[in-house]
């Protein structure tokens, strides 16, 4: 059954300001059902509200556009928008633990999988591709960051409910999913993209069955994560020499899209932030002490794990002088995995430095949830400053395990 519930008291609640408004929440006024409901007042569009109210607003238009008493409602667009749009909220103005903070975003994006499945039941194609796109990239996040199960993309993946490539990406207002300069090119960085997300939610959904069932692993259990482990990178990287068109881009690095169409460029380099962060991820956040198990050419590993934070700081950096930020947050969960990673003191500052600029609300910055992935990362690098100073390495610091032991899990980095 589908329940709509007024937001909780703001006492509940950090409420940002609307200009950090989630561009998720724009996207809904993109659909007549939303949009023949919603006339925002001048006061919400210009920011003189509150994001509490703000949101109301879109739930109110949301539930008149919806008939949730009938089977038929309960499935209805209406339904299927409105609790996406309870899911974001409840990731990016997240309410107190005894309130039921930390369970309300899991309710809803359980609510919106039984949607998913029924209205794939019943319509064949889902016709907000988008939408299940990005909740099937938003689950991703909450597995890497040890806060989801990826349930929801593997009810998606194993019941051939991917959307379409042309699917995954806001229609444009031509007839073509692709603008005529985009045509060459967006297919393959689409499939690019579409294969690194699918591979990222492959390593999620391991990494969180690893640390479920593997809490002191034995000598012969972590061999067997180790060779799983293996694969898993072998497929990241088999992917992406396979998909990533050199011809048109020419070698791998961090400038490669700067010369695409706007559209393009962003798809291309949120697959080549999220494609570095995945691997590294894979080679140091698997299952607890993974860093300090001995890896067979381990130098040259290190090296290039280096290589790859290098290069999330590098392009992440050439956004400093972009605004609003709000369109940067796929690089959060990258800057965030590079800083933790890197063993370069000066590394380590310049992703702190990042952060701390896409959180800024005079420029259009991204919110709470960015300054807890900033506190997230001084503790782990004060940690592992800590344990250095003690005499061992950085390895040792387990980062997902200090996030839950110090109250600052997230949910999602960039919401």
């Amino acid at each position: 059954m589908v329940h709509y519930r007024r937001w909780p008291r703001a006492a509940h609640r950090q409420v940002p300001s609307l200009t950090v408004l989630p561009r998720y929440l724009d996207v809904l006024l993109d659909y007549p059902i939303v949009r023949e409901q919603a006339v925002i007042p001048a006061e919400v569009a210009s920011g003189r509200v509150s994001l509490e109210e703000a949101l109301q607003h879109y739930q109110d238009a949301l539930s008149v556009a919806s008939s949730p008493s009938t089977a038929d409602g309960m499935l209805s667009d209406g339904a299927f928008l409105t609790h996406f749009l309870l899911f974001v909220n409840d990731i990016c103005v997240p309410m107190d633990a005894d309130h039921g903070g930390d369970v309300m975003w899991a309710q809803h994006l359980n609510h919106l999988r039984y949607i998913a499945v029924q209205r794939h039941n019943r319509l064949g194609r889902e016709p907000y591709g988008y939408i299940l796109w990005s909740i099937c990239e938003l689950d991703m996040y909450a597995c890497l960051l040890g806060s989801g199960s990826g349930d929801f993309a593997r009810t998606i993946i194993e019941n051939d409910m991917l959307p379409s490539l042309e699917a995954q990406i806001p229609a444009t207002a031509t007839t073509s999913p692709c603008l005529q300069s985009e045509v060459r090119i967006f297919p393959m960085i689409q499939r690019l993209n579409e294969g690194v997300v699918l591979n990222a939610i492959k390593v999620a959904q391991h990494a969180q069955q690893y640390r479920t069932t593997s809490h002191h692993p034995s000598p012969g259990a972590t061999a067997r994560l180790q060779a799983s482990v293996s694969r898993l990178q072998s497929d990241l990287l088999t992917h992406w020499s396979q998909a990533y068109p050199a011809a048109y881009l020419g070698p791998e690095s961090p400038q490669a899209g700067f010369n695409l169409p706007p559209r393009v460029r962003y798809v291309f380099e949120h697959a080549y932030l999220l494609h570095q962060a995945t691997l590294i991820y894979s080679r140091t956040s698997m299952f607890a002490a993974q860093r300090s198990i001995p890896v067979a050419n381990q130098g040259d590993v290190h090296a290039d794990t280096e290589r790859r934070c290098i290069g999330i700081l590098t392009l992440a950096s050439s956004y400093m002088e972009a605004e609003p930020f709000m369109e940067l947050r796929h690089a959060v969960f990258p800057v965030l995995m590079a800083g933790i990673a890197t063993t370069q003191p000066d590394a380590k500052i310049q992703a702190m430095n990042i952060i701390k600029a896409m959180e800024s609300p005079a420029r259009g910055g991204i919110g709470q949830n960015t300054v807890r992935t900033r506190q997230l990362l001084a503790a782990v690098c004060e940690e592992q400053r800590r344990v250095v100073g003690a005499g061992g390495k950085i390895e040792q610091v387990d980062w997902l395990a200090l996030a839950r032991e110090r109250g600052l899990s997230v949910v999602n980095c960039g919401l």
